[in-house]
């Protein structure tokens, strides 16, 4: 039962886009998933938002999207509204996004990229690019929430994500991009 997470790492979600002095924050995450094998591969996708009091102080919310396939030679986007009030993030909160499955830091499976972006303009926030390089392995699988969510108590368990099941999880965090 071998799986790896990937992660961006806490980020902080900006007041306003950079280099934009009258327009609002971002609101959504795209992420990018390249397939350029000839094996299809699996990944579930989570956004992690934690909310912060004046003090700086929060509590961690784990939004987990379905199990879904990235066939063979495709590619595939995915969109998070992390501003959304079923997820709750603000301005100042911090934003974290996970893949699990099929995915290593050496890119030999799948390829991911990840960008902050306002939906009214689509105009990008370079503080939330990520790159697959940017990205950082999570090591300690057994005491990560990923892993918990993965392993046990969530809709989707690790032995459904490498059975083939490719879930339809309606209260998804993530949405097919237009």
């Amino acid at each position: 039962m071998r799986f790896n997470i990937l992660t961006t790492g806490p980020m902080k979600i900006p007041g306003q886009i950079s280099g934009d002095p009258a327009g609002g924050p971002p609101d959504v995450v795209r992420v990018s998933i390249s397939n350029p094998t000839n094996r299809d591969y699996r990944i579930q996708l989570f956004a992690e938002v934690c909310s912060l009091d004046e003090d700086g102080v929060g509590e961690s919310t784990l939004f987990p999207d379905a199990v879904f396939v990235i066939p063979a030679g495709s590619c595939r986007n995915r969109t998070f509204g992390f501003l959304d009030p079923d997820i709750g993030g603000n301005a100042g909160d911090q934003l974290r996004f996970f893949a699990v499955g099929d995915v290593e830091l050496q890119a030999v499976k799948l390829e991911l990229s990840f960008v902050g972006q306002r939906l009214a303009d689509e105009m990008n926030e370079p503080t939330m690019f990520f790159r697959h390089d940017d990205l950082l392995e999570v090591r300690n699988r057994y005491t990560h929430p990923i892993s918990e969510a993965v392993l046990g108590g969530s809709s989707h368990s690790w032995d459904t994500l490498t059975a083939g099941d490719e879930g339809s999880n309606p209260a998804s965090a993530g949405n097919e991009a237009e």
